[in-house]
């Protein structure tokens, strides 16, 4: 009989994430993504500059909204889902307490340029923002025992087809193995 393989989803640890997410709000700069090549720079780095915000304030709770929808989806979610949300700029200024969308989309991109999130991409009917794996902690241990339990018995393994007789020798094979076995000492 086919089984298709089972692939579980990580378990978030949350506690851990939001203490991994306290401790880069208060050091920005253990997130910061590395610097982009030379050869691009001319055109990641336009000659017109934005004044960032400072990492306080209204801008720590939309991030702290921005992760909060994530682990919601990661929760609910039954399979393996992207480290992104689907969200627009009206109410990632409503979670900082603003009213301006042009303020929900300065936070987006001074989060961005401060390293937690990846990027954003226009879609229809709002933004899709791309987190930072970084910023959360999984816990792997569930994941361990599933391998290891497919190691042990492959899921996608065909069964082939056995005569009768072959079973009944392949049983008689078992018992005398396991008659002999049982009473060695090691």
């Amino acid at each position: 009989m086919y089984r298709p393989a089972f692939v579980p989803k990580l378990r978030m640890n949350f506690d851990k994430t939001w203490a991994q997410v306290k401790r880069f709000i208060a050091q920005p700069n253990l997130i910061k993504p590395e610097l982009a090549p030379a050869h691009l720079e001319e055109f990641l780095h336009p000659q017109q500059t934005v004044k960032l915000p400072q990492l306080r304030g209204n801008l720590v709770h939309s991030l702290k909204e921005i992760v909060r929808i994530m682990m919601n989806q990661w929760a609910n979610a039954r399979t393996a889902i992207n480290l992104a949300i689907f969200t627009t700029r009206t109410s990632i200024a409503k979670a900082g307490s603003n009213r301006d969308p042009k303020t929900g989309y300065r936070h987006i991109m001074a989060l961005i340029e401060y390293g937690f999130l990846r990027g954003k991409v226009q879609v229809k009917g709002g933004l899709q923002l791309l987190l930072n794996p970084a910023l959360f902690v999984f816990d792997a241990a569930r994941v361990v025992a599933a391998a290891a339990l497919e190691a042990i018995e492959p899921a996608s393994a065909p069964v082939a087809a056995v005569s009768p007789a072959q079973g009944l020798a392949s049983l008689l094979a078992a018992a005398q193995n396991l008659k002999g076995n049982m009473w060695k000492t090691s």
